[in-house]
């Protein structure tokens, strides 16, 4: 299968997506994909984090965060290095943070493994690699921003990124 650079990079930014809403899902969190107007500022999804249903408890903007997701293949050098401690991501444009603000980085496998990145059948659904996450406190210019692989955005990490944690 052919596809333009056009697909290939919305089809990571589905999977991507797809991955974090995935983790956020565990925990019941409020999850808010946002407008194209929330785009512009660089915020993808608003999460809060107090649980859907009915033991639900009144939520505050001060348990809100707010997450800008990148999806990348490891094949991407120009997007993409990596070593033992870090991982680096090369932001093509600045970015200015709003309110409880960190960048996902999706980390997907090489372009030539498109057929891997998701794996289906009755049994199971996987996506393939990991995510990394970063605070962003002030401005990041644009170039490589390093991440420590310490820093891995699973399930069980989500509430100490809240500011009341």
């Amino acid at each position: 299968m052919s596809i333009t650079d056009q697909e290939l990079n919305s089809i990571k930014e589905k999977i991507s997506k797809a991955y974090v809403y995935t983790i956020l899902s565990k925990l019941n969190f409020v999850v808010q994909e946002t407008s194209r107007d929330m785009d512009g500022l660089g915020i993808d999804f608003e999460v809060i984090n107090r649980t859907v249903g009915l033991n639900r408890t009144i939520a505050s903007i001060i348990n809100q965060i707010n997450l800008q997701i990148k999806g990348v293949s490891t094949s991407s050098k120009s997007m993409f290095k990596e070593d033992n401690k870090v991982i680096e991501y090369n932001l093509t444009r600045a970015l200015n943070p709003i309110g409880n603000f960190y960048i996902i980085i999706v980390q997907l496998l090489d372009e030539d493994s498109i057929d891997k990145w998701v794996e289906h059948n009755p049994d199971k659904l996987i996506i393939r690699k990991c995510a990394y996450f970063l605070k962003v406190e002030k401005q990041l210019k644009s170039g490589f921003i390093k991440i420590p692989k310490t820093n891995v955005f699973k399930p069980d990490v989500l509430p100490s990124l809240f500011p009341n944690s």
